[in-house]
């Protein structure tokens, strides 16, 4: 394989993981935004609504292991 294509093969590596990159992090935004227009005022700060504290819950939300009976 030429040196080019070797070259070339590492750049589209790159450039799509930078976007796949920033489209997460937009993902996460939205996440956020939502959690902290609907949810926050009444699971959040002290406030247990239903006795949900989403203050308490793990930073690892993507890990079954929180989420196993």
């Amino acid at each position: 394989m030429s040196s080019r294509l070797v070259l070339l093969a590492i750049l589209s590596n790159f450039a799509l993981t930078i976007a796949v990159a920033d489209e997460l992090i937009g993902e996460i935004a939205a996440s956020v935004s939502f959690l902290e227009d609907n949810c926050m005022d009444c699971h959040a700060d002290g406030a247990q609504e239903g006795g949900l504290d989403l203050d308490a819950l793990p930073v690892a939300l993507d890990s079954p292991v929180h989420f196993s009976a």
